[in-house]
């Protein structure tokens, strides 16, 4: 049945505002953020991530059991500029779990000198977790 599924919407462009301040972190626009939703409520958080100013960049079915998907998890995808690499961190079991890993696998690179880093918290398997 329809009601027992699950979304994730994956939204670009919130800003803070005061409904926004009631969270434990600020919202940054340049950031992607993950929100799971349930069937039954999908028209509402459209209209709710709308009001915000944000944009929904994909929506994915959260399908349990499904032996596609059971391979699939969160990671984090770091592309560098200098070195020219892209790497991925993880599984995660959510994607707010991967993105409060992002600020050190940042921090770390930075230590070691890559610039340019763009960093996106995708539902994937990677088949190599660094390519150069």
């Amino acid at each position: 049945m329809l009601d027992n599924r699950y979304f994730i919407y994956e939204v670009v462009g919130l800003r803070q505002s005061a409904a926004t301040d009631t969270l434990n972190y600020p919202i940054r626009r340049s950031s992607s953020v993950f929100i799971r939703v349930p069937y039954s409520r999908m028209n509402q958080t459209m209209r709710r991530i709308s009001q915000l100013g944000g944009k929904i960049v994909s929506i994915r079915s959260l399908t349990p059991n499904t032996e596609a998907q059971s391979s699939f998890a969160w990671w984090v995808e770091i592309v560098t500029a200098e070195p020219a690499v892209t790497y991925y961190f993880g599984p995660f079991d959510s994607p707010e779990e991967a993105a409060s890993y992002e600020a050190g696998y940042i921090e770390d690179l930075e230590q070691e000198g890559a610039q340019g880093i763009a960093v996106t918290v995708k539902w994937c398997k990677p088949d190599n977790l660094t390519i150069f």
